[in-house]
């Protein structure tokens, strides 16, 4: 189990400057430590948006991902769409 931090609130960095880059930044940290996968993420909050995103770029990597836990968030791509969105995104990881 790994945690993670946005980056720049306690830490002299920059902070990301979008979610795509802070997603990359966060599988980019977690590959070193495990290279082989499996991953299971699991977000709150803004934390639910990064792992929705991590799992979405470590998919099209072909990188395992069996399971995508979020709460108390909302996928960017369906924050138009409020009704729904569970539905497309159990279809995203069928």
């Amino acid at each position: 189990v790994y945690g993670t931090r946005a980056r720049g609130l306690h830490q002299p960095q920059a902070c990301h400057t979008s979610v795509e880059s802070e997603a990359a930044a966060l599988i980019e940290a977690i590959c070193l430590l495990d290279p082989a996968g499996p991953y299971h993420l699991v977000g709150y909050g803004y934390g639910g948006v990064l792992a929705f995103e991590m799992a979405r770029q470590m998919r099209v990597a072909r990188r395992n991902v069996p399971f995508l836990a979020i709460a108390g968030s909302q996928p960017p791509e369906f924050e138009q769409e409020r009704t729904g969105w569970l539905q497309s995104l159990t279809k995203a990881f069928r």
